[in-house]
């Protein structure tokens, strides 16, 4: 079976390549930073659909697990139609071209989709975004659920080592911070929160995937 992780230089991407089944054939994409994968990996923009022909014409995936997005929450309001482009045309290229292959694919959306007032949520709760980013991944898993094969995953504050290089998230900055120049580091406390270990994520898709597969 052939996988494409697009993105797969992201954080996400990095733990799927590290845990991924060894009776697939895993290719993936980068754009800034080269990805290592078990397979070939391909640069590739996204917001260019004859790029993202391509990379499909080489690969002819099964499953594409869609990773590759702008997941600044901070450009999403002050470059909106750059991160539109990517977080939503780039989406629309890629879901296009899965068609053309009849590949299943993961979106990586976020739970930026709810508004955060109204926990807990479940699959068919109400998506209320209330800043740029949410509502670009909302339109984007328009997208997605217009196609006949997907799977949307929705994240909380992703975390774990990324590759070299890489954009740092909130628990490689508390070490950052505190190993290397604070001796304390503000924090909340009126919000609960529960990240998810992005390795925590990366298995649990590849089982979805596996007991899909059955």
């Amino acid at each position: 079976m052939n996988i494409l992780i697009t993105g797969s230089s992201s954080l996400l991407g990095r733990y799927l390549l590290s845990t991924a089944p060894t009776d697939y054939d895993i290719c993936g994409t980068w754009y800034t930073r080269p990805a290592s994968c078990p397979g070939p990996a391909y640069q590739m923009n996204v917001t260019d659909r004859s790029q993202v022909r391509y990379v499909f014409g080489l690969v002819k995936p099964d499953i594409v697990i869609h990773c590759a997005a702008d997941g600044s929450v901070d450009r999403a309001e002050e470059h909106y139609q750059e991160a539109r482009a990517v977080n939503v045309g780039g989406v629309a290229n890629v879901m296009a071209e899965a068609r053309e292959y009849g590949a299943k694919v993961v979106y990586i959306s976020s739970n930026a989709v709810y508004d955060g007032f109204h926990p807990p949520y479940n699959e068919d709760s109400p998506q209320r975004p209330i800043n740029n980013y949410g509502r670009l991944k909302n339109q984007a898993e328009t997208i997605v659920r217009d196609s006949p094969r997907w799977l949307i995953i929705r994240p909380f504050l992703l975390y774990g080592w990324p590759a070299s290089g890489g954009r740092h998230n909130w628990a490689t900055m508390i070490i950052e911070r505190l190993t290397q120049y604070a001796d304390a580091v503000p924090m909340v406390n009126d919000v609960t929160w529960m990240p998810t270990y992005a390795g925590d994520c990366a298995a649990a898709i590849w089982r979805l995937l596996e007991v899909e597969n059955q």
